[in-house]
């Protein structure tokens, strides 16, 4: 299978890369034994982070592409992903931002 028989699109690749951080993060937070306000605000961003890459994933459906000769079986199939907004990834996609921006509010104001 070539290179060219996968598209994928600049912000599902930065989503999955996002997603990867966010995982990560959550296992550095949980190793380094943070205080506990810095400790509650980089959860909520690292989770944050790993919503809004499901988010996407979700926003970019895997989509089939017909051609001639996979039709016919001569050649395999091709898959590319554009995307799809659907309403359910456009709310993961929020609450991701709720919780990116509630972790930077409580670790720049502790109480």
């Amino acid at each position: 299978m070539n290179g060219s028989s996968k598209i994928f699109p600049p912000l599902y690749i930065t989503a999955c890369i996002i997603f990867g951080i966010g995982i990560i993060g959550v296992g550095c937070i949980f190793i380094l034994q943070l205080p506990s306000h810095i400790f509650k605000g980089m959860l909520y961003i690292c989770l944050g982070l790993i919503a809004f890459g499901i988010g996407e994933n979700v926003n970019h459906p895997k989509t089939l592409i017909l051609t001639p000769g996979a039709i016919n079986k001569h050649e395999s199939p091709r898959y590319h992903r554009t995307r799809n907004a659907c309403s359910f990834g456009n709310l993961i996609d929020i609450g991701a931002l709720l919780l990116i921006f509630t972790g930077l509010s409580v670790i720049i104001f502790p109480q």
